[in-house]
């Protein structure tokens, strides 16, 4: 077996099935990036560079492919894929600056002005596919077999007596530092927080000053 694996780890869906089952799904565990650098460096061990350079193709790749978006066109890269633009509905800020996923009931209510670009789709081609399958051979878990995301999980009641002891020495609580004392990610950090300020047995009010929501004890 190979030594090279590629990383995963085991996410919960945030929606159950038909069923009302719980149910998973696993994302890459991606380390570093390649640069243009390193890949121009590649070339050049190879002796494929010559007067090519990655950077100066890329750039004039980008313009080229922006150009026909404008078109309204897909770019087809032969042996890679298939770029496309994405566009969606620009989203609500509310008076507290926070953002809202825009709703809208009645299409003459949507114009120009409503929407943005939310991301450049890719389809790749099914000979670039077949040969990545072909390479890309061994998985392994980045985490203990069973665990499921990368936050530790924490229990209701005692995440709330932990969340009291700490305002009663502390003045306030903030997301980033949420996220840094009981290990979480961003997402789990605003989940939480959003549940400990919600319903009857709420314990913390929150509080925007500037960019920065402060968390008190209620």
């Amino acid at each position: 077996m190979s030594d090279i694996k590629i990383k995963f780890s085991v996410h919960q869906n945030p929606l159950k099935d038909e069923q009302g089952r719980t149910t998973y799904q696993v994302r890459q565990d991606t380390h570093g990036t390649v640069t243009t650098k390193m890949l121009e460096e590649e070339l050049a061990l190879h002796g494929l560079q010559n007067n090519f350079t990655l950077d100066g193709a890329v750039e004039w790749l980008k313009k080229v492919m922006v150009s026909h978006m404008n078109f309204n066109r897909r770019i087809h890269v032969e042996g890679l894929g298939m770029f496309s633009l994405s566009i969606g509905l620009k989203p609500v800020v509310d008076e507290d600056g926070t953002v809202h996923k825009r709703i809208v009931t009645d299409p003459n209510d949507i114009t120009g002005n409503e929407v943005e670009v939310t991301g450049i789709n890719f389809v790749p081609d099914k000979e670039f596919l077949d040969y990545a399958k072909q390479q890309l051979l061994y998985f392994e878990n980045s985490a203990p077999r069973g665990f499921v995301g990368h936050s530790e999980w924490h229990e209701d009641e005692k995440l709330r007596q932990e969340v009291i002891g700490y305002l009663t020495e502390h003045k306030y609580l903030t997301c980033p530092l949420f996220m840094k004392l009981w290990h979480v990610t961003r997402y789990k950090a605003e989940q939480l927080l959003a549940q400990l300020c919600e319903g009857e047995d709420a314990i913390l009010v929150r509080q925007k000053q500037a960019n920065t929501i402060f968390y008190y004890l209620k």
